[in-house]
């Protein structure tokens, strides 16, 4: 993991991955070169009464303990948001500022361990203060962290700061507040249905889809995730719409929360079942223009990354179309084409195709190959 000369094709996906979104989101291909893992049970806060079993909102205790450390240690990019702030979060790093001289402030891992690599980490440990992890987390996020021994040692760092700060105690003196965050959103996903239309189409791809609200990472960001147990798990990992009201810090707008939803909840289908042949790809993102997105969006440095967030924003427009309102699904599909993706239209021509041959699931998860091929060959 750490240690060794890493194979060519491995060190090209590794770069396609840390590349991407740094503007606003972060987390490919995770899964690529890593087999499975075995995780353990994962307790969350604030029970979505009234939803469907398949979809769930929640305020995570994993999320909110890695966030506090950033926030007391240097900036980190997509979890710290210096220039904004709610009442929520001055409360939270006021309760542990005494703390900041800990070494899991201290000594956390270097700053490329950003962006959805924590969130990625994180969602596979046991609550807090235990933070049992799997014999092995994704490749990626451990490099990330500068080595597996690197990230075993922040973990057990954190581990003690949350024994030390009884941060178990104060999050669920915290319950009032995360459901006052939970309940709007969890009354949006039930009034729409979304639970149920996710599982009728995704059902046989993940066991559960988790929309994870994060009050305390960086405003209008989102990281997907997807942890693989015996059942596979989807985390949709939200930051806040900037706005300082409880009611309104996720939902500013129901159509940009939607599409950071599901966005994300699309990356967690697509980093599972993106190709890995390299030529395959990087043909594929010669087809789509890749220069002339990364001028237009510097933080998509490398081909693959763009071929990545081609995908992930056509599907996204294809989930929305077949599961929301048609004016809250136009709204979506606005916002996943910005000029800087000059070639969407032709791959969701290609995505289309394959819906009507496969149906939604397989077209944008276990055909993504064939897809990928075809925007090669065009």
């Amino acid at each position: 993991m750490s240690g060794g000369g890493t194979p060519p094709r491995r060190a090209c996906v590794d770069r396609w991955r840390y590349a991407r979104r740094a503007a606003v989101r972060g987390a490919i291909i995770s899964a690529l070169f890593s087999p499975p893992v075995v995780t353990p049970a994962r307790a969350q806060a604030s029970s979505p009464a009234g939803a469907s079993d398949f979809i769930r909102v929640v305020v995570d205790p994993r999320i909110e303990l890695a966030a506090i450390a950033f926030h007391l240690g240097d900036q980190r990019a997509g979890w710290t948001d210096r220039g904004v702030s709610s009442a929520y979060r001055k409360a939270a790093l006021r309760q542990f500022r005494p703390h900041r001289e800990h070494r899991a402030i201290r000594a956390a891992p270097g700053r490329a361990f950003a962006y959805s690599w924590p969130a990625m980490a994180m969602v596979q440990l046991a609550p807090p203060p235990t933070l049992t992890r799997p014999v092995r987390l994704r490749m990626n996020v451990e490099r990330s962290a500068g080595g597996a021994l690197a990230l075993d040692t922040w973990l057990a760092d954190l581990r003690h700061f949350a024994r030390a700060t009884d941060f178990d105690a104060w999050f669920h003196s915290q319950a009032a507040v995360h459901e006052s965050f939970v309940a709007p959103v969890r009354d949006l996903l039930h009034s729409l249905r979304l639970g149920p239309r996710l599982e009728a189409h995704f059902g046989q791809t993940v066991s559960r889809f988790t929309v994870v609200l994060a009050p305390l990472i960086q405003r209008t960001v989102g990281f997907g995730a997807q942890v693989r147990t015996a059942e596979a798990e989807a985390f949709a990992i939200i930051g806040p719409s900037g706005r300082r009201r409880p009611s309104e810090l996720f939902i500013d707008d129901t159509a940009t929360f939607l599409a950071l939803t599901l966005h994300e909840f699309t990356h967690a289908l697509v980093e599972h079942h993106l190709p890995s042949d390299t030529t395959l790809l990087l043909e594929a993102a010669a087809s789509l223009q890749a220069p002339a997105v990364t001028a237009a969006r510097p933080a998509y440095t490398d081909p693959g990354v763009v071929v990545v967030e081609y995908l992930v924003r056509a599907c996204t427009i294809a989930i929305a179309a077949a599961m929301l309102p048609s004016e809250v699904a136009q709204r979506v599909a606005r916002s996943q084409a910005p000029r800087a993706f000059p070639r969407l239209n032709h791959v969701q021509s290609v995505l289309a195709d394959r819906i009507a041959a496969r149906g939604l699931a397989a077209a944008c998860t276990v055909d993504l190959a064939e897809v990928t091929s075809r925007l090669a060959d065009q």
